[in-house]
C-alpha cells in the first residue's frame, strides 16, 4: 500500500512490523527489499533478500512478482535489481 503510494520509508517500517507476525512469509522480506532498494539502501535490501531465501529456498518467483510491481510504479532500478537477483537464483 505505501510502496504504491510512493512512500517507501513508511512501507519499510510497515514491513518491519509485519515481519514480527509473518516471520515465515518470504513475500514480506521481498517487499521490504523493494522498499530498501527504492530508498537507496542496497545493503539492507540484500539482507532482506537473504532472510527471504532462508524461509523460501530460491524464491525467484516472488522476486519477479515484486519486480513487476516496482516496474509498474516506474521504479526500473529496483525492478532491475530484483530481476537480477531472481536470475542469480535460477542458475543451477
Amino acid at each position: 500500500m505505501f510502496q504504491n503510494a510512493r512512500q517507501p520509508a513508511r512501507a519499510l517500517e510497515a514491513y518491519r512490523v509485519s515481519m514480527q507476525t509473518f516471520a515465515l512469509d518470504a513475500s514480506v522480506y521481498v517487499a521490504a527489499a523493494d522498499a530498501a532498494y527504492t530508498l537507496g539502501r542496497p545493503a539492507l535490501a540484500d539482507s532482506m533478500l537473504g532472510l527471504a531465501n532462508q524461509v523460501c529456498f530460491r524464491c525467484a518467483g516472488a522476486l519477479r512478482v515484486q519486480a513487476r510491481s516496482a516496474r509498474g510504479r516506474g521504479d526500473t532500478a529496483t525492478a532491475d535489481s530484483l530481476d537480477a537477483r531472481a536470475a542469480q537464483l535460477d542458475k543451477p
